[in-house]
């Protein structure tokens, strides 16, 4: 098997979904009128961002390299 390099490839992804269900309806709320206070206007332009840069950090966390033992010295 493979070693992964990026653990939390998927939960990033999954996070990417997530903020573009929640910000799409606000923006289409936004485009056609409707106050940004009402509907799911606050919740997703709070909300989905965060999700955002949440899956932007998962994404950006890799695995731990292995520490090496010292080289001994002669």
């Amino acid at each position: 098997m493979a070693r992964r390099k990026r653990p939390f490839l998927m939960t990033a992804i999954a996070l990417w979904v997530a903020a573009v269900v929640l910000t799409a309806p606000a923006l289409g709320q936004l485009v056609n009128g409707v106050p940004a206070d009402q509907g799911l206007g606050p919740i997703g332009f709070v909300i989905g961002p965060l999700l955002a840069i949440g899956g932007i950090l998962l994404f950006l966390v890799k695995k731990p390299e292995p520490e090496r033992p010292p080289e001994p010295l002669d």
